[in-house]
């Protein structure tokens, strides 16, 4: 059977500032889905389109970041997102 080590208040106090410091140094992830990531990068693609960029080379940009879709799915997530600024407009 092992024995529990004891854990002082001073050990406790320290973990605590640790933790603290860690949280306050390293910002958590802010996780956005596809729609997201178009709608924050809406104007550098429409930029790119502007210059004659396919769609199709567009999404191999993407892909390289890690964002995974096809021509289509881009060309509906810019549709979305153009219909949301004429909206609020």
């Amino acid at each position: 059977m092992s024995i529990s080590p004891r854990i002082t208040n001073k050990v406790i106090e320290g973990l605590r500032v640790q933790l603290r410091e860690a949280a306050e140094a390293t910002p958590a992830p802010q996780w956005m889905s596809q729609m997201d990531v178009i709608r924050e990068l809406q104007d550098e693609i429409s930029s790119l389109q502007a210059k004659g960029f396919p769609l199709k080379a567009i999404t191999e940009i993407l892909a390289k970041r890690g964002v995974q879709m096809t021509p289509a799915k881009l060309s509906t997530y810019l549709s979305r997102v153009r219909q949301e600024k004429s909206k609020t407009l």
